[in-house]
């Protein structure tokens, strides 16, 4: 099911989730969908690497906005947005 989460300087999404962090860089947790091996993460179409299935992973800090995508998994994009400064 789709989520709308919030955060300050850290939050935490899952597949589908569409979340916004107030300020930026923002730390983002990402929350993997189930399964039995490795998935490579994709943000902003570059590759993060792999990670376990059903784990909290910690994809970084972020400046901007994120589309998260989860290769082979067959889950939808993750999105989060992130105040930029200029």
């Amino acid at each position: 099911m789709k989520g709308f989460p919030s955060g300050a300087i850290t939050i935490t999404v899952k597949p589908g989730d569409t979340g916004n962090c107030a300020i930026s860089p923002c730390r983002v947790l990402f929350e993997m969908p189930a399964g039995t091996a490795d998935y490579q993460v994709l943000g902003n179409q570059v590759d993060f690497g792999r990670y376990p299935a059903g784990k909290t992973v910690n994809l970084g800090n972020f400046y901007e906005p994120i589309a998260i995508e989860v290769v082979g998994a067959k889950v939808p994009k993750t999105y989060v947005y992130i105040p930029v400064d200029w």
